[in-house]
């Protein structure tokens, strides 16, 4: 696996989530549910960023980090952790 930075996923993210909410002007405090994120969106965007990144992510990480700047976060110690 690749070291992956927090840049680039925090990129990662912010182009799934602004594709499936069709939304041009996130930032890294958007966040999921307030966009109207839901379990069927979050599992398309967990495929999206999976596929991107060429990681497994565990996506029910985003009920407890639910913004871009926090959900790359988890993903990124999930990352160094594995």
């Amino acid at each position: 696996m690749e070291n992956l930075d927090r840049q680039s996923i925090v990129q990662t993210v912010t182009r799934a989530w602004s594709e499936v909410f069709a939304v041009d002007d996130l930032t890294e405090e958007s966040d999921f549910f307030s966009l109207g994120g839901d379990s069927i969106l979050l599992t398309i965007v967990a495929l999206q960023i999976e596929e991107a990144l060429g990681i497994m992510i565990q996506p029910e990480l985003i009920y407890d980090a639910p913004t871009i700047s926090e959900f790359s976060e988890a993903i990124a110690r999930s990352v160094q952790s594995a």
